[in-house]
């Protein structure tokens, strides 16, 4: 039924409207978009293009949309299937609307409303009854490109294969994540968002916490800094927050919580002054002077910032894991552990008193959560991660009063909200009152879920093989201090190589890289680097970096198929590894690269091989020669290229022609797996190449050349210079290529660990990625 979706027409051309067309127009999918009149349509969608982060994987895309205005263009809204409002947030304007575009809509068509805080009850209350049936909300995002969570709310009315149509399009084609919400004020993840916002706000002010305060604490909880809440207020609009608690206040008077959306009156002072954050250039923070300074809400005035000296945050900090970080926080009794308590606390309860008047469940919750609000947890998996039993008891120790079906679960014998049982992720369902499974998702294995083997399979806390039944075996990376970057190191190679004595040998046919995780790989540990280079091992070095390079030998002629999944951040050797595969399974999201040149270093294990080769295969199509595919390879490599998407990756020369994109992330492993019994039905390995033809000396003088001259502009430093060299002197053959001598693989291979041997010697590589280890930011000496 997704299918049945071929052309969308998105109402409104703003901020919102101009980035749900963008989207649209990503996957290929011509878009008509309106507005009042024609200018104001052509100069929004000129915005939207220019958009940072951008809103389109192509900026060709754009080609996709066709700007409209109401008064002229109605007529051309009959080719659309899918007609989605998004005009302003006042419920007259969009019953106007419907009603001049209904007489133009084709009988089949869509209607949808991206409000965030109306209800569709009110919005469908003049509609034609053929028309109502055909309406729901469908609440994306912001930004829609990058945010998860599409919550789809449908009326009694509306017909169940409407619902199923958007739902299905949604998921397979956009890559969302549903979830299904009632028609109440905010919906499921703004109303528990806006709730934590809110109560953090009023329970900072009673302990006089200062902003940064605010956001170390609130950084911890979510576990992702860039959701820390007054940096995340300056970037949405302090005014929208402000919005969407007064929608709560006013449209939720039953709201045991309804005093909290009252808005503080510093947070008033703040509207009225318009300082409502980026987009007023200043919030709760403002930069003065080339330095950010911090809001004062007793002073109403900035100041330098200042960084939070709490024994609650030093140790939480210390800790590896979002669950024991706030463990740490909330076991201490200074300010910021008893705000950090506070708020968590109250939330706990909060959004447990909200089943089941928005959602039936706590996973709609936590789901809602995650995917719209960004945070690592939902509510209730926070509650199980902190110690369900252990916290319930604190809350009611100080008397706060824990919702009846929150005490009839204890009653039950549960202990938590989630549990694994074998194989299976259940979880505790209120309405049975049991535990149950978590319904399966259609094209969604996660390997958490995977199938339990009789067999017992190696593992330890960097990597595991699991078994994905039907014969697919998973190497999948977990590393147990940096989860969210999963640096290579030694524990990860020993799994990888460990599956080849399991494939064919024990029952097994093909490979499947992944990561449990967000991101794949960001490359080698460089604190295990920086050390080994403290220590000039330099045979350390050496031995690692070759046994990274035989172990991407192996599995790129591997006897079986090995089918990889980059997911997001996909680089250095991380890139190397996953292009070792016969094919990847790529999120739309890869940001894939080989950013090596920025630490003073070339790409180690196979990265300067597997680049060069793409390159070369590329050329081949085009006969191109052996220049073009080296000096390619080269730029991407010098220059640090980081892909924005995997669309851009495959421009940039990460990703190959056979390799799949795949618009949402939580199908990879499924598409993996389906991808790897395809390749094992009637396998043969490839062939190493004997014979790469590269320009040898008369290539590498083309790119000394060119060098020079950026050095002499002083684009480049000297340093930056002696690397981009060695790049060049691998990729271009060494010594022995030429026209009429050809040269394999395993020169390649020793030509780059040499090179990234020589590099590590270089105090000045050295500096940088001790500089980077400790600002996260490009040292350029």
């Amino acid at each position: 039924m997704a299918n049945t979706i071929q052309q969308v027409a998105v109402l409104g051309s703003g901020l919102m409207g101009g980035q749900i067309a963008a989207l649209f127009a990503s996957i290929d999918i011509p878009v008509l978009l309106y507005d009042v009149d024609q200018e104001t349509a052509d100069e929004n969608f000129r915005k939207i293009t220019r958009l940072k982060p951008p809103a389109l994987f192509d900026p060709a895309q754009a080609k996709f949309v066709t700007t409209c205005n109401y008064e002229e263009d109605l007529e051309i809204i009959a080719d659309a299937d899918w007609v989605i409002e998004a005009v302003v947030e006042r419920q007259a304007v969009k019953q106007d609307l419907y009603r001049r575009i209904e007489p133009f809509l084709k009988p089949e068509a869509i209607l949808s409303t991206n409000t965030y805080g109306l209800s569709r009850e009110a919005l469908s209350g003049e509609m034609s009854p053929e028309l109502a049936e055909r309406f729901l909300i469908t609440h994306f995002y912001n930004p829609p490109r990058y945010s998860h969570l599409l919550e789809i709310v449908p009326g009694p009315e509306t017909r169940p294969g409407v619902v199923e149509t958007i739902a299905q399009f949604c998921d397979h084609k956009l890559g969302k994540g549903i979830v299904f919400a009632k028609d109440t004020p905010n919906f499921i993840a703004h109303r528990i968002g806006i709730f934590f916002y809110m109560m953090s706000l009023h329970v900072a002010r009673s302990l006089q916490l200062s902003v940064e305060t605010i956001d170390q604490v609130s950084g911890i909880i979510t576990g992702y800094n860039q959701q820390a809440l007054c940096r995340m207020a300056d970037r949405v609009g302090v005014d929208t927050l402000a919005l969407a608690a007064r929608t709560c206040y006013e449209h939720c008077p039953d709201d045991e919580a309804r005093m909290i959306f009252q808005i503080p009156d510093y947070m008033q002072a703040m509207l009225k002054h318009k300082w409502l954050g980026q987009k007023t250039a200043q919030g709760f923070y403002k930069r003065e002077n080339g330095k950010l300074l911090a809001l004062n809400p007793d002073r109403l005035s900035y100041r330098p910032l200042e960084k939070p000296a709490y024994e609650s945050i030093r140790r939480a900090r210390k800790q590896q894991s979002t669950p024991r970080k706030i463990q740490a926080l909330i076991g201490s009794q200074d300010a910021a552990g008893q705000f950090a308590w506070e708020i968590l606390a109250n939330t706990f309860i909060y959004a447990a008193n909200r089943i089941p008047e928005i959602a039936d469940d706590v996973l709609a919750i936590d789901n809602a959560v995650r995917w719209g609000l960004g945070w690592r947890l939902g509510p209730f998996e926070l509650w199980d991660a902190v110690g369900f039993q252990k916290s319930a008891a604190r809350i009611k120790a100080q008397e706060k009063k824990l919702p009846l079906w929150i005490e009839a679960m204890q009653l039950t014998g549960s202990n938590s909200f989630y549990r694994q049982h074998g194989s299976d992720k259940q979880y505790f369902d209120i309405t049975s009152g049991k535990i149950q499974a978590i319904p399966a998702r259609p094209r969604v294995l996660p390997l958490a879920f995977a199938k339990s083997s009789d067999q017992e399979l190696p593992g330890n806390d960097h990597a595991s093989l699991i078994d994905l039944g039907d014969g697919v075996l998973c190497a999948a990376f977990h590393h147990v201090q940096r989860p969210e970057q999963n640096f290579i190191n030694p524990a990860m190679l020993d799994i990888l190589e460990a599956a080849f004595s399991y494939i064919p040998g024990k029952g097994y046919q093909a490979l499947v890289l992944a990561n449990p995780g967000e991101n794949f790989s960001a490359g080698l540990d460089l604190r295990l680097l920086l050390k080994f280079c403290q220590q000039e091992d330099w045979e350390a070095i050496e031995t690692f970096s070759k046994r990274l390079q035989d172990i991407g030998q192996r599995l790129r002629y591997a006897p079986f198929p090995v089918v990889s999944v980059p997911r997001r951040k996909t680089s250095g050797s991380g890139l190397a590894l996953a292009l070792a595969a016969d094919i990847m399974i790529v999120a739309a999201e890869s940001y894939c690269g080989l950013p090596e040149s920025r630490f003073g270093l070339i790409p180690p294990g196979g990265g300067c091989l597997r680049l060069l080769e793409n390159a070369i295969a590329a050329g081949e199509a085009q006969r191109s020669g052996p220049f073009p595919p080296v000096r390619k390879a080269f730029e991407a490599i010098a220059n640090a290229r980081i892909s924005t998407s995997a669309l851009e990756a495959r421009q940039l020369g990460f990703l190959r022609e056979r390799d799949r994109v795949v618009m949402n992330p939580d199908h990879l492993i499924y598409e993996a797996k389906q991808a790897a019994l395809k390749l094992a039905e009637d396998y043969t390995p490839p062939a190493p190449r004997e014979k790469l033809q590269l320009p040898g000396e008369g290539g590498r003088i083309a790119l000394e050349v060119a060098l020079e001259q950026r050095r002499k502009t002083g684009r480049i430093s000297d340093h930056d210079f002696r690397v981009a060299q060695k790049l060049a002197y691998v990729l271009t053959g060494g010594e022995r290529a030429n026209a009429a001598s050809p040269v394999d693989e395993q020169t390649i291979l020793d030509l780059e660990r040499a090179a990234f041997l020589r590099l590590c010697q270089e105090t000045k590589t050295r500096d940088r990625i001790a500089h980077l280890l400790k600002t996260g930011k490009p040292l350029r000496n």
